[in-house]
């Protein structure tokens, strides 16, 4: 394991976040109209009917532009899953219990060496030599 990797962990989850914001974002920026017409049956007796009709307004170029768009984010947020889920494998993989649940602490939920030493009840320079151990 990387040190510099682990430290990346909550940024690659807010980075998710801010992609996640931003196809919301891209979602909520569509227009569509609607409006109610008079049509008829296609077969016999023709009579008249009631249709509601819907769509977008936005032009191809704007809709292709939103659709790349949508696909770098998606792509984006994969990629970034893929890293969080590869790292967190790492972390799971170490057999020491305590020294995983030191890493968890840390990296992932980005608790301080104190808050852990409190929660684990250790002194704080235990916590950090540890981890320094496992990432040397």
């Amino acid at each position: 394991m990387i040190k510099k990797e682990l430290e990346n962990i909550r940024y690659l989850d807010s980075e998710i976040k801010a992609c996640q914001m931003a196809l919301e974002r891209l979602e909520l920026n569509t227009v569509t109209v609607a409006d109610k017409v008079k049509a008829s049956n296609p077969v016999f007796p023709y009579q008249q009917i009631s249709m509601n009709v819907s769509g977008n307004v936005s032009s191809y170029e704007t809709r292709m532009e939103k659709a790349k768009q949508k696909r770098i984010l998606m792509d984006t947020i994969d990629k970034r899953n893929a890293t969080m889920t590869r790292l967190i494998n790492d972390i799971n993989q170490v057999e020491d219990p305590e020294l995983r649940t030191i890493l968890i602490q840390r990296y992932v939920n980005g608790l301080t060496y104190e808050e852990i030493g409190q929660m684990m009840n250790l002194e704080r320079s235990s916590v950090c030599k540890k981890i320094k151990k496992i990432l040397d």
